[in-house]
């Protein structure tokens, strides 16, 4: 992770926490096919931000260390999951975890890892699964085929947010995971998952994104009236649904004879 990915959303963590979406039972359920639903496996959710499925892996019983380099979204969560002693925070990157070696059973990264750098992450991780270790990445990608309403907000974005096409976000996939999970273990999963928002939701959920303006910034007062335009135009009894297409791919990791 570089300093400049790790700061990105520190001006969006309350967005991030309220608007970004959650992730599917199913992803639970496939992960535990795979670990045999054994209790306390030990699981580092690395890039865990603001918590969003390290709250799952919590509700499933699993004893989470969260690896979060950035200050605001790990106090977030923090301030939420504490309670929880199954739950451990770790300031600390996916190329330098701070965890001990050979302590975990489980690697997730969701919605988080095309911010790594893939070498140093793999030799991270070899070092700190088990021998038997896997690893899972997942993440929500928007699917701007199923409405005109998600059509015409993903051209509005190439239109109004510089950074939106060449966001790291837009170019994960199968390839990408296969720069960290040996093709032979790999297994792959698809769930349907959305959400509806109001007006301010929908504004939320919007500026949850590292791509978007600011409110300090120059085009902010511009980007929100072409956003309310968009809310107000496909609204129907005063909400919009984004649809989104859940990816969950799991494996193994690469050997060090294969990097």
């Amino acid at each position: 992770m570089s300093d400049n990915s790790t700061e990105k959303f520190s001006k969006r963590v309350e967005n991030y926490k309220k608007y970004r979406p959650h992730y599917p039972i199913e992803v639970i359920e496939e992960l535990n096919t795979y670990i045999h639903k054994r209790k306390g496996l030990k699981v580092a959710d690395i890039g865990s931000g603001t918590g969003i499925f390290t709250e799952r892996l919590l509700e499933a019983g699993f004893e989470v260390y969260a690896v979060e380099p950035n200050e605001e979204m790990r106090k977030s969560a923090e301030k939420d999951l504490s309670h929880n002693p199954n739950f451990h925070s770790i300031n600390g990157t996916a190329e330098n975890s701070t965890l001990s070696e050979e302590s975990i059973d489980l690697i997730t990264a969701a919605q988080s890892f095309h911010w790594f750098s893939p070498e140093p992450t793999i030799k991270e991780f070899q070092r700190i699964l088990k021998p038997e270790g896997l690893i899972a990445f997942l993440w929500n990608e928007r699917d701007n085929s199923a409405s005109l309403f998600l059509k015409e907000y993903d051209l509005l974005l190439r239109e109004t947010c510089p950074g939106y096409e060449s966001s790291p976000h837009m170019k994960i996939g199968k390839q990408k995971i296969l720069n960290y999970i040996e093709e032979i273990s790999l297994e792959e999963f698809h769930f349907s998952n959305f959400q509806e928002f109001d007006h301010e939701g929908f504004i939320g959920r919007v500026l949850s994104s590292s791509y978007t303006p600011l409110p300090d910034s120059p085009e902010y007062d511009s980007f929100i009236t072409k956003i309310t335009e968009l809310f107000n135009k496909h609204q129907e009894d005063g909400k919009v649904k984004i649809q989104y297409n859940t990816h969950l791919y799991l494996g193994r990791v690469l050997l060090p004879n294969f990097m």
